[in-house]
C-alpha cells in the first residue's frame, strides 16, 4: 500500500515533497471507487467481440455525397447492402450471402444481425485448429446438407443435424446416445474430441470459476426467446416473461425448468448446471475405470 494513502496530507503537500505524479497517484489510491483491473478481473472478463458483437461490423456510405445507401461489413467481408429511410428510423438490408431482406430500427441492430448472419453462414467452414484437427465431418449424402457424421481419429463419434438457419448443430453420441447442441461446427468438433477422450482417457471436470455463459436470441426478430451456452455448448433455452419481469429457463441437459429475476442469475445457474454434469461425467469415468 502506498504510504501516502490515508495519511491526511493534501495534494499540494505531497507534490511539494515527492512531485506532482506522486500526488496524483496518491489521490487515485485514496479513492475507494478506483481499483486496478488485476489478473482475476481479466480472467472473468467477456471479450468485446462476444459481449458486443457489433464491434466486429463496420459500414461505409456508397459515396461521399450519399448518406442513404451504405455497405455493411463483418471482419472486412461485405455482408449486405443497405438503405436508410428518410427519417432515419429504418435500416433495410439486402444480404449478399443469401439475398434475403431484413429491416432494423437502428444501425447497431443491423450490425448485430450482420455478425450473426456472417457466423451462421460460415459456421460450417472446416477451419482446423490444433484442438479440432483430430475431428472431421462428412455429410450423410452428397445431396444432403442437413445431416452429417462427426468423427474423431477416424472413429464415428456422433451423428448430427444442422438447423434450418445454420445456427445450431445438434448431435447424438454414438458412444453413449447422449444429445448435445452447439452454435458452431467448431464447438461441436471440440466437444466430440472431449467426449471421445472421456471414454478412453481420464477426464477432469472444469472449475465453474473458469467457465463463462453467453446467450443468443432465437432469431434476429425475436427478443423474447433465447439460448444460453457454456463453452459454446447449448445448456438451456429461455423465455423472457416481460409482464412478470422473469426469465423462464428450460435445461437442454436434463429437462428441468427454473425461473430467475435477472439474466445474470440465469447465466450463473447455467454455469453451475453445466459444471454438475461435467463432475458427474468425471465421477462416472472414475467409477468404471479398472
Amino acid at each position: 500500500m502506498n504510504e501516502n494513502k490515508g495519511n491526511g496530507r493534501t495534494f499540494e503537500e505531497i507534490a511539494a515533497l515527492e512531485g506532482e505524479e506522486a500526488a496524483i497517484q496518491a489521490g487515485i489510491e485514496a479513492d475507494p471507487d478506483a481499483s486496478e483491473s488485476d489478473a482475476e478481473w481479466f480472467r472473468h472478463a467477456i471479450p468485446a467481440r462476444e459481449f458486443m458483437p457489433y464491434t466486429r461490423a463496420s459500414y461505409s456510405w456508397l459515396s461521399s455525397d450519399d448518406r442513404t445507401n451504405f455497405r455493411l461489413f463483418v471482419d472486412k467481408m461485405l455482408i449486405a447492402k443497405g438503405q436508410v429511410s428518410e427519417d432515419r428510423g429504418l435500416f433495410t438490408l439486402n444480404s449478399v450471402l443469401d439475398h434475403t431482406v431484413h429491416s432494423f430500427p437502428t444501425m447497431r441492430d443491423t450490425k448485430n444481425w450482420a455478425v450473426e448472419h456472417f457466423d451462421s453462414h460460415y459456421a460450417l467452414a472446416d477451419v482446423l485448429s490444433t484442438s479440432a484437427s483430430r475431428a472431421s465431418y462428412s455429410w450423410a449424402s452428397s445431396d444432403d446438407r442437413t445431416y452429417f457424421h462427426l468423427f474423431v481419429d477416424e472413429t464415428l463419434v456422433a451423428d448430427g443435424k444442422v438447423s434450418e438457419r445454420r445456427d445450431l448443430f445438434s448431435l447424438v453420441s454414438n458412444l453413449d446416445e447422449t444429445t448435445r447442441s452447439f452454435r458452431t461446427m467448431q464447438a461441436a468438433k471440440n466437444w466430440a474430441i472431449s467426449h471421445f477422450d472421456s471414454k478412453n482417457l481420464p477426464v477432469t471436470a472444469p472449475s465453474s470459476s473458469n467457465l463463462r455463459a453467453s446467450f443468443s436470441w432465437l432469431s434476429s426478430d425475436d427478443r423474447d426467446n433465447f439460448r444460453l451456452f457454456v463453452d459454446d455448448m447449448l445448456v438451456a433455452e429461455g423465455k423472457i416473461l416481460r409482464d412478470r419481469r422473469q426469465y423462464l429457463m428450460h435445461s437442454r441437459m436434463d429437462g428441468t425448468r427454473r425461473t430467475f429475476r435477472s439474466l445474470v442469475a440465469a447465466r450463473k445457474w447455467v454455469i453451475e448446471h453445466y459444471s454438475s454434469f461435467q463432475e458427474a461425467l468425471t465421477d462416472n469415468y472414475a467409477y468404471h475405470t479398472p
